[in-house]
């Protein structure tokens, strides 16, 4: 595979990771709420508790600048904001279809922003609407202006009356400063409620059925929603609040919920473990099986709990206890052990894998089938009972007893290290040394090593790591976030520039991602967030090209505008719009002259907005640099520019940056912009600005790969590219929308894929 080849396959994977991502935080969601998640799509049948959006109509991206006069009074959606603080922005509405992440909009907002568990967006604003009157529309959008910034965003299911359906509202959580109290805000009420703890975890909580699940400083609460207004259910004690401790752990069981303060950065754990079921707390008194100091407590699909323990000395420990009555799904697991003796190896390997999410409910079930089983088969349930007196992460056993905490993600998920590894038993019943070893815990999924070299040359220190769906990406303050590529390359997410925006928020329902700079300490809270907006094209100038060079043959253009080229074999290809196509020369011409490249007209030429003329037509002494499609004639180009249509003439003199010294040459794009080349090595962007106190507007300036010498020729293709055929076989076709089409990045090679930005 070629270097071009390989990095295309790296980008086809990446746009379908960023698909698989989302649909995975999707089923996060689910698997912690038990409910599904709003959609923006409309939904067949109504769910319950959880809320669901209408489906907006996604359209092309309309590109005629907007005036102030049209702007509304307050941003009302997301590209309404964007279009407020990038006045440039060419969309009034989200693409079509995504684009590659590293084409996403560079958005960088001051807004205080927040992302909810179900992935909508909170955007804080003075001029945002009433709050009981933006809750009222909330289950039909997923971006929203408040207010006030939420701590907590709970979303609940009101059920409909008579012909009235039910619909989706959320609950805003806002804690009362300098009070004991929270308030809840919901479109029909407002409650506040007296806390019985204090230390509220808010970036932590979750939704529980219709419960909000929150710890505390020393314990966790359950707020419940009432006729009247809402009630907190807090739990026992679990430790000292004197004491530093960790931060308090709520993960579900299959009945209920679980709460411990976890072992965790050198300080000790919760010796207590409390547990909500029906309604009420209650602590598990049975020291024997429930000692605390818990680094982790995972539990199982039939009711028991696999404990990480922290010993006096620092060492980890297994150990697997139950709840109660075991709940296993008998002919599910019989279906596994069936799965267990097929050919495929996947299919035995994801068999084995998903038994092992099992504890003790398992082990009768083994034990009763192992002699109706084939020998391979009792082989692996056999791997599967060591777990009664030698508990193992899924397929590994630790090495030594060194397991370090890396990170917690919000789902209640953990990333684990041990630099002495681990020993893997594969469902064949192959062995293998893994050292060092990350390992992955996600809720209801099974345990995990992170495979690939990448992860073998990481060590935790310095590092910070954030959960992405199934995946991690790690961040620091030097490379900022990163994402794996394959399994021997970690890939970056933001450009170089935008390094400080290292702290991962999440990724809306939008597909859109959100960065922060890490705060340090007691810091505030920074308001500023950087997001990449795949539905969005580049909101500040870009002007990606693709130097295209043929050693050995020509370069030039069809007669209907096309850039082409001539090869070795005397053969003329057109580069059209999706890519590469032999010229048919019984059609169409091909011209790699340059003398006739430099007289050939513009192919392409568009009507230029006007303004009411304060001089008369004026008959010029030199040709015009362009002429549009209305007649309009634009002359100058090097220290001025001067305007003559049928209303008038008009002079702008060019800013002093501005101003070139070689022959000037100018192409008009569809969107009314003006580029305009009069210094080797440049190539300006003019906006035309009716009505304003001057005519025209300098937007940007563009110097990446422009040509550093005199072109043939300069023209707009019939593809909206601007083309540059120079030194005779050399072309720079340059795309003013500021975004590269996927069927020509494909047609790239590796090294054209950079970012003119950086």
């Amino acid at each position: 595979m070629t270097s071009g080849s390989y990095h295309r396959q790296l980008r086809r994977t990446a746009r379908k990771a960023t698909t698989l991502i989302a649909f995975t935080i999707a089923g996060a969601i689910v698997f912690a709420c038990k409910e599904p998640p709003p959609v923006v799509s409309a939904p067949t049948t109504v769910p319950t508790t959880m809320p669901t959006a209408k489906p907006k109509a996604a359209t092309a991206p309309v590109t005629r600048p907007a005036t102030s006069a049209t702007q509304p009074v307050a941003p009302r959606t997301f590209v309404d904001l964007v279009r407020r603080t990038y006045p440039d922005c060419p969309a009034t509405q989200p693409l079509d279809t995504p684009v590659d992440r590293k084409d996403a909009a560079r958005i960088v907002l001051h807004d205080p922003i927040y992302l909810d568990r179900f992935q909508h967006l909170w955007v804080t604003r003075s001029d945002a609407d009433a709050t009981e009157i933006m809750l009222a529309r909330s289950g039909d959008e997923s971006e929203h202006f408040v207010r006030e910034r939420p701590e907590y965003v709970h979303w609940r299911y009101e059920p409909g009356v008579g012909k009235k359906p039910g619909r989706s509202t959320a609950v805003l959580v806002f804690p009362i400063p300098d009070r004991h109290e929270i308030e809840l805000v919901e479109a029909g009420r407002r409650s506040k409620l007296s806390l019985k703890g204090t230390g509220y975890q808010w970036n932590n909580a979750y939704s529980w059925n219709k419960n909000i699940v929150v710890g505390n400083a020393t314990g966790a609460s359950i707020f419940a929603r009432t006729s009247s207004g809402w009630t907190e259910s807090a739990s026992p004690d679990l430790i000292d609040g004197a004491t530093p401790h960790a931060a308090t752990q709520v993960p579900m069981d299959v009945d209920g919920l679980l709460a411990y303060i976890p072992a965790e950065g050198g300080r000790a754990g919760s010796r207590k473990v409390a547990r909500f079921v029906d309604g009420k707390w209650a602590v598990l008194q049975d020291a024997a099986h429930w000692p605390g100091n818990f680094l982790h407590l995972i539990p199982l699909a039939d009711g028991s709990v696999l404990q990480i323990i922290i010993g006096d000395e620092g060492k980890a420990g297994l150990a697997i206890t139950e709840l109660g009555t075991a709940k296993v799904d008998k002919r599910r697991v019989l279906e596994l052990l069936e799965q267990l003796d097929s050919p495929d190896h996947e299919k035995r390997e994801a068999a084995f894998r998903q038994l092992s999410t099992y504890g003790n409910g398992l082990w009768p079930i083994l034990e009763a089938q192992m002699d109706n089983q084939p020998p391979g088969v009792r082989e692996k349930m056999a791997e599967l009972l060591k777990n009664k007196t030698d508990p193992t992460l899924g397929e590994m056993s630790l090495v030594d007893s060194e397991l370090k905490l890396a990170a917690r993600a919000p789902d209640g998920g953990v990333l684990l290290y041990t630099k002495g590894g681990v020993s893997v038993t594969n469902v064949d019943g192959d062995q293998t040394l893994a050292a060092p070893a990350w390992i992955s815990v996600k809720p209801g999924q099974p345990i995990q090593l992170l495979l690939g070299q990448v992860w073998s040359d990481l060590t935790p220190n310095q590092k910070r790591f954030y959960s992405v769906g199934n995946e991690w990406i790690v961040s620091d303050d030097v490379l900022g976030p990163r994402e794996m590529i394959g399994t021997f390359e970690w890939a970056a997410i933001l450009r170089k520039s935008d390094v400080k925006y290292n702290e991962f928020i999440g990724i809306d329902r939008r597909g859109r991602w959100f960065f922060r700079e890490p705060t340090a300490g007691n810091a505030a809270r920074p308001t500023d967030t950087l997001i990449l907006d795949p539905t969005l094209p580049p909101v500040s100038p870009r002007l990606p090209v693709w130097e295209f060079s043929v050693a050995g043959g020509s370069i030039g253009c069809d007669d209907r505008g096309w850039p082409a080229y001539k090869d070795k074999g005397e053969n003329v290809w057109i580069i059209g719009e999706g890519g590469f196509q032999l010229l048919d020369r019984k059609k169409n011409r091909y011209v790699s002259d340059p003398v006739e490249l430099a007289a050939m007209p513009q192919p392409f030429v568009f009507k230029l907005a006007t303004q009411p003329s304060t001089r008369p037509t004026t008959n010029e002494s030199v040709p015009p640099i362009l002429v549009l499609a209305d007649g309009t004639r634009i002359f100058g180009g090097q220290t001025e520019l001067r305007r003559v249509s049928s209303e008038g003439a008009i002079e702008w003199p060019l800013p002093p940056q501005a101003q070139g010294s070689v022959k000037p040459r100018m192409v008009a794009d569809a969107d009314g912009r003006l580029f305009l080349f009069n210094e080797l090595g440049r190539l300006l962007r003019i906006r035309p600005t009716p009505g304003a106190a001057e005519a025209f507007k300098l937007e940007a300036t563009f110097s990446h790969k422009i040509p550093n010498v005199e072109p043939a020729r300069l023209w707009l293709d019939p593809a909206g590219r601007i083309v540059f055929a120079h030194d005779g076989n050399q072309l720079a076709i340059c795309f003013p929308g500021g975004l590269v089409p996927p069927a020509i990045a494909d047609k790239m090679p590796a090294s054209q894929q950079d970012d003119p930005e950086e």
